[in-house]
Order: structure tokens, then C-alpha cells, then sequence
């Protein structure tokens, strides 16, 4: 399920940033950071889950920072 939901979020991330490069616009990048960060998101739980701290707890931070960044694009610009 997870994995799923992982491919399912970067595929939404790649149509996006493949549209933002066609259209030569700036403005969908915070959509792009926010769904790869959803994606990183459920690779954290998968690693998370697979007994893997160092690294899960890494990409949740990873994830916290391109949430951030993806708000910060959102709601401030």
C-alpha cells in the first residue's frame, strides 16, 4: 500500500514539474516540492517500519524540509 501511494505521489510530482517546464512558469514548483514530499513521506514509514531508523529518520526530516518550502511557496507568495 505504501508503495502505492509512493508512485502514485512522485507520478503527480513529475506530470507537474513536466507541465511547469512547458508552460516556462514558476508557479506549480511549490506543488512539486509538496507532492515529492508526500512521497518521501511514505518512504520514510516503509523504512520506518522496515527497521530502519537512521535512515527513516532522515528522510523524515528531508520530508519536513520540503514541506516547509512547499508552504512557504504556497501561502507566502
Amino acid at each position: 500500500m505504501l508503495n502505492l501511494l509512493q508512485i502514485i505521489f512522485s507520478f503527480i510530482g513529475v506530470v507537474i514539474a513536466v507541465y511547469n517546464l512547458n508552460v516556462n512558469s514558476v508557479d506549480l514548483s511549490s506543488y512539486v516540492y509538496l507532492f515529492l514530499g508526500a512521497s518521501f513521506l511514505t518512504l520514510a514509514v516503509s523504512q520506518l517500519k522496515e527497521k530502519k531508523k537512521r535512515i527513516g529518520m532522515l528522510t523524515i526530516l528531508v520530508t519536513l524540509l520540503m514541506f516547509y518550502v512547499s508552504f512557504q511557496g504556497i501561502f507566502f507568495t
